[in-house]
């Protein structure tokens, strides 16, 4: 994994790779596109801002002002989405700007897109399955029953466990 891309504010990601001795290099805004060009390093990209430094992309007004205030970071998204397979864990695939992005990239190149997977803790329906599917995006259900509290953290761990043995 050479990229890392979150819309999480907090530094929990970069404090654990720095335990396990990955220093990766942080993305938060505009200025720091030009870090990404390096073909070493594990890049922690913070698509929606950084808490500590103040600005984050929040509100309605934040979502609808994301591509003229942080052009280049939805540039970034766009060529990474176009080079790269992508594996969403703990993603909304609702997200806003997401979604305009990886409309315009199947818009772009339809079938011959690089495959994207997430992960879902929700039974997904029949249709809104084959959308995806048609947008080259595998959804892979971890529980679609109503499971008590805490098994779907559980689940999400014992699948990434098992993904990670199959790696």
């Amino acid at each position: 994994i050479r990229f890392i891309v979150t819309t999480n504010y907090d530094r929990l990601l970069e404090t654990t790779l720095e335990s396990l001795r990955r220093f990766p290099i942080r993305i938060v805004d505009n200025d720091h596109i030009g870090r990404t060009g390096y073909r070493d390093g594990l890049y922690v990209i913070k698509f929606h801002g950084d808490a500590e430094e103040g600005d984050v992309v929040v509100s309605r007004d934040d979502y609808d002002a994301f591509f003229h205030q942080r052009p280049a970071m939805a540039s970034l998204l766009e060529g990474l989405l176009l080079n790269q397979t992508f594996f969403f864990v703990g993603y909304s695939l609702r997200d806003p700007n997401y979604r305009q992005i990886y409309s315009k990239i199947d818009l772009m190149l339809r079938s011959s897109k690089r495959p994207a997977f997430a992960t879902t803790l929700d039974q997904t329906k029949a249709h809104v399955a084959a959308q995806y599917r048609r947008k080259q995006m595998r959804l892979i259900e971890l529980g679609v029953d109503q499971p008590p509290d805490g098994e779907n953290s559980r689940r999400l761990i014992v699948f990434l466990d098992r993904l990670a043995e199959e790696v």
